[in-house]
């Protein structure tokens, strides 16, 4: 744990575009917190196989970074919390076993190929179809949680599975 900012992110990114405050390396995260004390997760670190991405040491996470989980063939479940409005590019890339994901409907944005290689999973969403219309999938078959897995939407408080989806 610590409150010095890596040099290489230099100073202006930090200070104006992520308006971090702090850097901190705990058992399970490396992460940054911002002035308005919410959480960006820079690197997955732990070993547990099944992830709530909610809160950190108590503050809200709204950002879960590029590489962030790429390659951790340990990520097999993955609740994403409401406060999470973007997932960055290549976060959940080449998560091989990475079988279940659960995304709140604060999504606003998934990166470039952020779930690319990891097929074959079930897809829970807690928002509508037309919600999910409104994500912005960066324009990318790999981007969509959805790809070659198995979407499912929530509806009166059970989650049904897309079969069609007639536009």
């Amino acid at each position: 744990s610590g409150t010095s900012i890596p040099e290489s992110w230099g100073d202006l990114y930090v200070n104006v575009v992520l308006n971090v405050k702090q850097y901190v390396e705990n058992d399970e995260y490396n992460y940054y917190v911002t002035h308005d004390n919410l959480v960006g997760i820079i690197k997955y670190t732990g070993t547990k196989g099944t992830l709530t991405i909610d809160q950190i040491d108590g503050k809200d996470v709204y950002y879960i970074g590029s590489n962030a989980f790429r390659e951790l063939d340990r990520v097999q479940a993955v609740t994403i919390g409401p406060k999470v409005v973007e997932i960055g590019d290549y976060a959940f890339a080449d998560c091989r076993n990475l079988k279940e994901l659960y995304i709140s409907k604060g999504i606003e944005k998934i990166g470039y190929y952020a779930f690319s290689n990891s097929y074959d999973k079930n897809v829970y969403y807690d928002g509508t179809i037309e919600d999910w219309c409104l994500m912005d999938l960066s324009d990318s078959d790999a981007s969509n949680p959805a790809h070659g897995s198995r979407l499912y939407f929530s509806k009166d408080g059970k989650y049904e599975q897309v079969r069609e989806i007639i536009i």
